[in-house]
């Protein structure tokens, strides 16, 4: 393929130099083709080498005709490593896809199969990587693969995509043994009905996994299912949670960050709601409101009203002593 003959045909500290020079003056030798421009993405990475390491390389070459040597040839021009490394006033092509048009990156954490290919590269790095390919005969014939887009794309509307709108998402987001990366894998080769079907397990109805694992666009309801309910707030974050069946253990702060991603409001009001978790996480809303009768809480024991009642009627006897 053109990428594992670019790798073969010089050594890597050449191959990484011309890749980065598809347009660059021999006279400057620089990332951006002139001393002058700066380019912003330092850390960008092509190779193995990141285009500040590229353009350490490249300022060290001795002559004109040296930097024109290797530099030379019409096969590094698929790649505008200009636009890649961010180059002042440089925008990509924007010609090559991985995902067409009608078509999701539905699989952002998986690698992508490109052939000889010495550093390994998930579907959202090739995603941005194909960005800056320009020639249309190396994105379909080594970019953009039949194998390629079925590792990372799915047509809109069908398999069942982590994110419904595509993109990324936090692949380390756990909620017990449930990974945003697991469940990725779990449903890379589910068509839309048995994507239905997954998501309606017990272990999964009731969880808005989209908001959860922050894909792209999933947005958290105006009011959605809070620790405490809406007549309470949270008064001790640092207490544990008592939640029954629980194989982890949560703070009462992290147990209402959770409590806003579930979506079944049974399930929020008969367990997360529980009156063990009101007594030990919740109390008044700081400035009143609320609105209702407030659920019990440690403030609010009968053993307390009894005694605030009983302090009144003492007073009274007093004042009337």
């Amino acid at each position: 393929g053109e990428i594992y003959n670019i790798m073969r045909s010089f050594g890597p500290f050449t191959v990484a130099m011309a890749l980065m020079a598809s347009t660059s003056s021999a006279q400057d030798c620089t990332v951006c083709g002139n001393a002058a421009n700066v380019f912003n993405n330092t850390s960008a990475k092509w190779n193995g080498l990141t285009c500040q390491e590229l353009q350490t390389s490249l300022t060290a070459l001795g002559t004109a005709s040296e930097c024109s040597a290797i530099l030379a040839g019409e096969k590094y021009s698929w790649f505008e490593h200009e636009s890649f490394c961010g180059c002042e006033g440089v925008t990509a092509p924007e010609t090559c896809k991985i995902c067409a048009d009608d078509e999701l990156l539905a699989f952002p954490t998986n690698f992508v199969p490109w052939e000889q290919e010495d550093e390994r590269y998930t579907c959202a790095e090739a995603v941005e990587l194909a960005r800056h390919v320009s020639d249309s005969t190396v994105c379909s014939n080594e970019v953009a693969t039949a194998a390629v887009k079925q590792a990372c794309c799915r047509k809109k509307g069908e398999g069942c995509p982590t994110c419904t709108l595509g993109g990324g998402f936090k692949t380390n987001s756990r909620y017990q043994n449930l990974t945003c990366d697991g469940i990725a894998a779990d449903t890379f080769e589910l068509d839309s009905v048995q994507c239905k079907e997954y998501y309606g397990r017990d272990t999964h109805y009731w969880m808005n996994w989209e908001t959860f694992c922050g894909c792209d666009g999933a947005v958290i309801p105006a009011k959605p299912c809070t620790l405490c309910g809406s007549n309470l707030e949270v008064v001790n974050p640092d207490a544990i949670t008592p939640w029954v069946n629980e194989t982890d253990t949560y703070t009462c702060a992290e147990a209402n960050a959770l409590a806003m991603h579930i979506k079944d409001n049974d399930v929020c009001v008969d367990e997360v709601q529980t009156p063990e978790v009101l007594a030990a996480c919740c109390g008044p809303i700081t400035g009143g409101g609320g609105g209702g009768a407030a659920a019990p809480s440690a403030a609010f024991t009968p053993t307390a009203v009894v005694s605030t009642a009983t302090g009144l009627i003492m007073a009274v006897l007093m004042l009337a002593m």
